[in-house]
């Protein structure tokens, strides 16, 4: 995939996770803790998409921060909905997914 197709990925992602973590929440997988793994995993993709969409080696220093603050800023709007709440779990969740994200795509963002 060329570097336009993974920031159109990315962009896309970004807004879906935006609208679809302000939505009200109904399902409940069962599995204890199941929401940090699908925090885990969307920030993982979205590390990804962000590093193979700027390749140079800017991920730890720009990206990076970007992304989780823009996980913040997600769980403060959820804690103001009314119908979410703040987790710090949740970020911490994120956090690693993005670290997990950086370690996957280092070798070629480096290179």
């Amino acid at each position: 995939m060329k570097i336009q197709g993974f920031k159109c990925a990315l962009y896309g992602l970004l807004v879906a996770t935006l609208v679809v973590c302000l939505m009200p929440s109904s399902s409940h997988s069962g599995i204890p803790h199941f929401d940090k793994l699908v925090h885990f995993t969307n920030y993982t993709i979205l590390g990804f998409f962000a590093a193979k969409s700027y390749p140079q080696p800017s991920y730890f220093t720009r990206l990076f921060p970007a992304l989780l603050i823009f996980g913040f800023i997600i769980e403060v709007l959820q804690g103001l909905s009314g119908y979410r709440t703040f987790s710090l779990l949740d970020m911490l969740a994120n956090g690693a997914g993005l670290i997990f994200a950086g370690i996957l795509v280092r070798g070629s963002i480096y290179r």
